[in-house]
């Protein structure tokens, strides 16, 4: 029974912290935040509204300056900054008079000490280290704490991961050497004239020269030695792959063709032209459309291989090729959004969405359908009346608050 109990307990705990989606949406100038009940989180104040892949922290932007929200609406990094860009492991990069700072995206501060004119390269090791650039230098500064590793700038720098421990390859003074990220401290003295890393003994190691003479090292910056290869007397041989030509699939290269054959009659075929010549391996009549366009044409979908705008009396539909109608014929036109996983519909102006299987989503109610954002599997769109807000993609619901459906 206790055991029962603190089962209901959890589960009722983990419902109550699941975080429900938010949705920005727009009065036409200013954007605010909203869920999937289309309460107001927060009302329109902010230029624009945008979400972090990687952090709980939400982008926007206010008077043209950028900072972070959470989601309750609240300020989280004041809106200070030109700009904020995100980097890996909840961290962001705020650019401010041209210097860039690291910044926190979860506990909202400030890591770096000091602005960089550049922050760019991440090790994605367990110290988060970036590498920084001042005053034509380079340093490695930590996304933990914002501290450098070891008191030397370089003139360039690059890291080298490993699983042992992430090093990376410095140049100054026209010297090489490699460094230990963790310390700072050199492991190959910068002092060769050349270094990189090299495949050798059936690992990765660091060849150096210095003075025309060159050697290997491991990421330790100890001597390798050579383990020459054993003798087999025999000559090695390099095995290569004949080319086999596979039979011809007749499926491969088979498309739609739409021939008019005047007075309303239309020819469609399946053919295949990728051979030079065209094998017909269907041939369907349709009657009565004053204009008949392949949309799309998908051999493998047994259901609906064939999607075919046809005009009828005027107005737009979609049949299969049967003819049998699979829209109705009652749009000024219906065309296929480039790039996106619907079919714009158009009347009196206004613009509706079919989805993939040609259900209709929403009826045309709509100015436009501005783009496909994947994070919320919905559509951003914009009403009549310039407001604008996502749409779900199952179901069609716009979420923006006190709209009437």
């Amino acid at each position: 029974m206790k055991a029962l109990v603190y089962l209901c307990l959890m589960l009722c705990t983990l419902a109550g912290t699941a975080q429900t989606t938010l949705y920005p949406y727009s009065d036409g100038k200013l954007w605010g935040l909203t869920n999937a009940n289309r309460d107001v989180i927060t009302p329109p104040q902010f230029d624009t509204i945008d979400f972090f892949y990687g952090s709980t922290a939400i982008l926007a932007v206010k008077n043209k300056k950028y900072g972070t929200i959470g989601r309750d609406g609240k300020t989280r990094i004041d809106f200070t900054y030109d700009k904020i860009i995100e980097l890996p492991e909840g961290l962001g990069l705020g650019a401010q008079k041209g210097k860039y700072l690291l910044l926190n995206l979860e506990t909202n501060k400030l890591v770096s000490p000091a602005a960089y004119d550049t922050l760019n390269e991440y090790c994605r090791c367990e110290e988060k280290l970036f590498i920084a650039t001042r005053g034509g230098k380079k340093v490695i500064i930590s996304g933990i704490t914002g501290k450098q590793a070891g008191q030397t700038a370089y003139d360039q720098a690059r890291f080298y991961n490993r699983k042992e421990g992430s090093r990376a390859i410095v140049k100054t003074g026209g010297k090489y050497g490699l460094i230990d990220t963790k310390t700072g401290a050199p492991v190959i003295p910068v002092k060769y004239d050349k270094l990189e890393v090299t495949y050798r003994n059936y690992k990765d190691v660091v060849q150096v020269t210095a003075k025309g003479k060159t050697q290997y090292l491991d990421f330790d910056g100890k001597p390798v030695a050579e383990e020459p290869r054993p003798e087999t007397g025999e000559e090695e041989t390099v095995m290569g792959l004949g080319v086999v030509e596979a039979p011809a699939d007749e499926d491969y290269g088979k498309d739609l063709y739409v021939y008019n054959l005047g007075n309303n009659n239309w020819k469609l075929t399946i053919e295949n032209r990728s051979n030079g010549g065209a094998k017909v391996f269907q041939t369907f009549n349709v009657q009565g459309y004053t204009s008949v366009t392949k949309m799309a044409y998908r051999n493998w979908d047994s259901q609906m291989p064939a999607i075919i705008k046809a005009i009828k009396d005027g107005k737009a539909g979609i049949i299969g090729l049967k003819g049998d109608v699979l829209v109705p014929f009652e749009y000024d036109n219906i065309e296929e959004a480039e790039g996106e996983s619907y079919y714009r519909t158009t009347k009196d102006n206004k613009v509706g969405v079919l989805k993939n299987n040609l259900a209709e989503l929403r009826k045309p109610v709509l100015k436009r359908v501005v783009k496909e954002e994947y994070r919320f599997n919905a559509y951003l769109v914009e009403l009549p009346n310039g407001q604008r807000g996502y749409m779900d993609q199952k179901t069609g619901k716009i979420y923006i608050p006190g709209i009437e459906e």
